[in-house]
């Protein structure tokens, strides 16, 4: 799951680098293009390298209201609910300042291109690093330890870079500060997406399919409503993107404090 969190996290903080280099060689219009030659791309190697793996005797086909049901039952169940509240919420943060970024560093920090791309490849590191000592750690810290560590770094950092953001020190005139505190943020999201994603399919292993579409659902449906947030907010500084990523991270805490008080993860069921 470490390695599938890197995968889905990398991605949206690599894209801008990406773009940035279609754009040394095009337009804006380019990268639409090539968005949708990609999806063709990627739909055309589903249907030839994916086949349905199933026994077509052991399918079972789910109308509308059983499929909706399912969702609902899923959604009811505590331990389910509270772990993907927390990689929800994980969503919400880097979505914060993925939408913010193209102000915080362009017009606030006055980043150049090549700066701005040469960032996000070290956010991304941070974030990779993160999975990926996650994945070695998990063999030996219990997940929900992992998690709560990875979490409490997140409140400290997220708190500091608010505060220093409100009173002017986060921003233009001390750019690697800004830097380093986003980057320390993203690191913890690499230990927290994949411990609460694995933690929220615990008691659905026989339906996992579904629980992990609900989980991607919540996580965009969720996680997209950052950008509306830092785009209401003042711009011309880091404010937007310090109190967007700290509403996810208190909506992390919060959802944390729901899993406390649900099952614990390996205790036995009546």
């Amino acid at each position: 799951m470490s390695q599938l969190t890197l995968v889905f996290g990398v991605m949206p903080v690599l894209a801008p680098s990406l773009g940035s280099l279609v754009l040394q060689f095009g337009n804006w219009r380019w990268i639409f293009w090539i968005g949708t030659l990609y999806a063709l791309a990627a739909i055309v190697g589903l249907f030839c390298s994916l086949p349905d793996t199933l026994r077509p005797e052991r399918r079972v086909a789910f109308s509308p209201i059983k499929i909706l049901t399912r969702y609902i039952t899923i959604s009811q169940e505590p331990v389910f609910l509270s772990n993907a509240l927390i990689a929800t919420f994980s969503t919400f943060v880097m979505f914060a300042y993925l939408g913010s970024a193209p102000v915080l560093f362009e017009q606030v920090l006055h980043f150049t291109p090549g700066q701005f791309g040469a960032f996000f490849g070290v956010n991304a590191a941070a974030f990779i690093l993160g999975t990926q000592i996650n994945g070695r750690l998990v063999h030996r810290v219990a997940m929900p330890m992992l998690l709560e560590g990875a979490l409490l770094w997140a409140i400290i950092a997220g708190g500091l870079f608010t505060v220093l953001a409100l009173c002017g020190v986060a921003g233009e005139h001390h750019a690697l500060l800004t830097c380093t505190l986003i980057a320390s943020i993203t690191g913890a999201l690499g230990f927290i997406g994949p411990n609460a994603t694995v933690m929220s399919f615990y008691h659905h292993g026989q339906h996992a399919g579904s629980a992990s579409a609900l989980l991607g659902t919540m996580q965009f449906g969720i996680g997209s409503l950052s950008s509306v947030l830092v785009g209401l907010l003042p711009g011309g500084s880091a404010i937007p993107t310090a109190i967007g990523m700290m509403v996810g991270i208190l909506g992390m805490a919060g959802a944390d404090l729901m899993r406390r008080h649900a099952p614990e993860i390996g205790a036995d069921e009546d």
